[in-house]
């Protein structure tokens, strides 16, 4: 497994484990799928639910990126606006700032 895997790897069990996450959709296919993106939008690498799909309230978008920040801040950002647009419960909120440890 190639190293930008086992970092989505431990970023989902962290999700699971540390913010209770109850579903998550790895790989930027998946998100896009869920989020309905087109095929050619560039999106996280996870998305992940807080609740069961029919009440969500909050999700976490993440993007796991060794050193090209800036193409990993355009995937967040589609992420999150798709997220906005597929989940109406769903609000901006302050980005929260506890960093899981990688």
């Amino acid at each position: 497994m190639a190293s930008g895997e086992d970092q989505e790897l431990r970023l989902e069990q962290y999700l699971l484990s540390h913010r209770r996450c109850v579903q998550i959709f790895g790989r930027d296919q998946q998100v896009r799928q869920e989020l309905q993106l087109p095929r050619n939008c560039k999106c996280a690498d996870i998305l992940a639910l807080h609740s069961p799909r029919a009440a969500v309230t909050e999700v976490t978008v993440a993007e796991s990126k060794g050193t090209d920040i800036l193409t990993a801040l355009v995937q967040l950002g589609n992420a999150a606006a798709g997220a906005l647009e597929c989940f109406l419960g769903v609000r901006p909120r302050n980005i929260r700032r506890n960093c899981a440890p990688l």
